[in-house]
């Protein structure tokens, strides 16, 4: 007993080779049976892994430890990330949003603190004296 499939396949191999088109028609039956597992159950994307720390990130504020997230994005995602993978994840948020530590010849940004001081030299010394400072020492 053939199958529908199996009759296609056996007219195509007694005749000429299969062309392009035919190959396209005989797999595109099988290919439709595959479901892509981009959705979650609910029919909404799941989150990458990189979103998720992410997610973490934003949620928990500060800057929390592997550890800690690995924890949180398993009570609100349900998947458990090694601590690793954390924390190079953050290290490449944090590089790709400015924000980074002082190690490998990092200089730290701009802080508040650096603003006011700059603030205050320009009332007490005027804007040509802190430009031809900063070109003294820059």
């Amino acid at each position: 007993m053939y199958t529908m499939l199996n009759l296609q396949y056996r007219v195509l191999r007694r005749t000429t080779p299969p062309t392009d088109s035919a190959l396209l028609t005989t797999h595109k039956t099988h290919r439709s049976t595959t479901v892509a597992r981009t959705k979650s159950e609910g029919g909404e994307k799941k989150p990458s892994q990189m979103g998720m720390v992410r997610t973490a990130l934003q949620e928990m504020g500060g800057d929390p430890k592997p550890l800690e997230m690995q924890a949180f994005i398993k009570s609100k995602f349900g998947q458990e990330l090694p601590a690793n993978i954390i924390s190079n994840y953050k290290s490449q948020i944090k590089r790709k949003n400015g924000v980074g530590g002082q190690g490998r010849g990092r200089r730290p940004g701009l802080q508040v603190e650096d603003i006011e001081t700059i603030r205050k030299l320009v009332k007490r010394l005027g804007t040509e004296q802190v430009k031809r400072i900063a070109d003294v020492v820059g």
